[in-house]
């Protein structure tokens, strides 16, 4: 299984550098990968500090990233209730 880390998951989110976001959605694609509590909350740092996009947006944006079949965490569930607050 590999971690991703802060960068693949805000390039895969964002598609802001088109390469980088297809490797990123072919890593996931073809392979479990854990996404680490730290890494959720550097994405949600960024996102609102950086990118100036809304709680409920950011909340979207990694909702749906989790349901993805192959993205993996220790706890989906408490990641999106810490996303509610």
């Amino acid at each position: 299984m590999l971690i991703l880390d802060t960068n693949a998951i805000l390039r895969y989110m964002l598609s802001d550098n088109a390469d980088m976001a297809a490797k990123v959605n072919e890593i996931i694609t073809n392979n479990r990968v854990m996404v680490r509590y730290e890494v959720v909350a550097e994405v949600v740092y960024v996102l609102e500090g950086v990118y100036l996009l809304s709680r409920e947006k950011i909340k979207d944006s990694i909702s749906v990233f989790l349901s993805v079949p192959n993205v993996k965490t220790e706890s989906k569930n408490v990641l999106l209730l810490a996303l509610e607050t």
